[in-house]
């Protein structure tokens, strides 16, 4: 204890003799000057003594600056050893605090340690359902919820009803933050759809994933993929409602009050795909998901989803980069939309263009074998070629938009759909099919 007490203390005795001698030197300066102005002659010998002394004085005066300055840098020495083991002491005092707190309270510790896990899982999802990357070319309709075990799902699930991602990690960075919430929204949006596939489905899930986005746009509000994501959270919406409408569930009051929000959901959709483009204009996906929304809106705005496509399609990147995978569907949506048109307006020229389409995306040929099927089927031809098929009770399901060229088109036309339908998924892994 005496001597570190004496070590604390010494750069201020230090200091404090430093001082006198600067002192001391300014004193004899001082009454040189004042003996020179009473005007004395003084003989060579007193006038080289004079000058010795001065240089004596002032030499005294510089080191002793010298060694102020070296004192400071003892003393800044000596401050950082003393915070060093301070900081040191403090940290050995939380390590036996928070040893204390696992060892009295393990329920705690073990939670926490399997949140971090359960999130780490979530990340290790997103990027095993990736045709791309786990943030750009997520394809979170065929490869997310619906191929989780039951553990990894309900895992996730219990931790974000014990305490939601978006309180207990507020002490996270701005970028990791919004990341993960943006994670936690596209788990629960394909969480929604696979469940809705199976008739059931929880708006409230929509409404969880729609408000982490929202959060996550606070903190990186100018990440495309949010707003995209955002965008199709809200069609997704918009189409769970329509389906809805579809089964009349409701009375008429309150059918009125969903057509009023299937609009409501399509314009703050389209809102939010506006909005990602004027961040990023040369990107696909946010004008493919407008293309994908003008088909489907209740007024059949098949016009506008072709022009939109046709934009898209000029772009390399998905977002920010390419995937080849969203690329091909796109071109082949643009030839489905351009049959379907055909089929209301039977003109040489859309066939045409619905061909060269389909061309394109041949050319890449990543599409899953089903996808391309079901636009070439009709559900009401084949039920009603099964034996005892009631036809009043097929299901109101429109055919597929390449089936009417393809069983009504010319032959030219015919022979060209044939021809590319095994080519449009031919390049596909079979691993990643279905």
């Amino acid at each position: 204890m005496f001597w570190r007490f004496a070590f604390r203390k010494l750069p201020g005795v230090f200091i404090a003799i430093l001082i006198l001698f600067v002192c001391f030197g300014l004193r004899n300066v001082y009454a040189l000057a004042a003996e020179a102005d009473k005007g004395a002659l003084l003989t060579p010998g007193e006038l080289k003594d004079r000058l010795d002394e001065i240089k004596w004085t002032l030499g005294l005066i510089v080191i002793t600056a010298g060694l102020f300055t070296l004192a400071q840098g003892v003393a800044a020495g000596f401050s950082a050893q003393s915070f060093t083991r301070q900081a040191e002491d403090t940290l050995s005092d939380l390590k036996k605090l928070e040893s204390d707190v696992h060892r009295r309270y393990p329920f705690f510790a073990d939670t926490e340690e399997r949140r971090t896990e359960a999130y780490e899982n979530l990340t290790r999802m997103l990027a095993a359902s990736s045709v791309n990357d786990a943030e750009e070319g997520f394809d979170w309709r065929r490869f997310s919820y619906a191929t989780r075990s039951l553990m990894e799902r309900q895992e996730i699930l219990a931790f974000e009803r014990l305490v939601p991602y978006e309180i207990a990690s507020q002490h996270e960075s701005r970028e990791v933050y919004s990341l993960q919430i943006q994670r936690l929204a596209r788990f629960y949006w394909s969480k929604f759809v696979f469940e809705h596939g199976r008739g059931l489905g929880y708006f409230a899930d929509l409404e969880r994933a729609e408000y982490l986005l929202e959060l996550a746009l606070r903190k990186a509000s100018g990440r495309v993929s949010i707003y995209n994501d955002l965008g199709n959270i809200r069609l997704e919406s918009a189409r769970a409602r329509i389906a809805v409408q579809d089964r009349d569930l409701y009375p008429t009051p309150q059918s009125d009050q969903n057509f009023n929000e299937i609009t409501e959901a399509f314009k703050g959709a389209i809102d939010t795909f506006e909005a990602s483009i004027r961040i990023q204009p040369q990107q696909l996906r946010a004008r493919y998901n407008l293309a994908v929304l003008y088909a489907e809106d209740l007024q059949n705005r098949l016009p506008d989803a072709i022009e939109e496509l046709e934009k898209g399609v000029r772009w390399t990147n998905w977002e920010t980069r390419p995937v080849p995978a969203f690329t091909c569907t796109a071109w082949f949506n643009l030839g489905c939309y351009y049959g379907r048109l055909a089929k209301e307006n039977p003109k040489l020229t859309l066939a045409n263009k619905c061909i060269a389409a389909l061309e394109d995306a041949a050319n890449i040929g990543l599409l899953a074998p089903e996808d391309v099927n079901k636009e070439f089927f009709s559900v009401r031809a084949y039920h009603q070629s099964q034996p005892g098929t009631v036809t009043d009770l097929i299901p109101n399901t429109p055919d597929g938009d390449l089936y009417y060229l393809a069983r009504h088109g010319s032959e030219k036309t015919k022979a060209e759909l044939a021809r590319l339908r095994p080519l449009l998924s031919a390049k596909r892994n079979p691993d990643r099919a279905g």
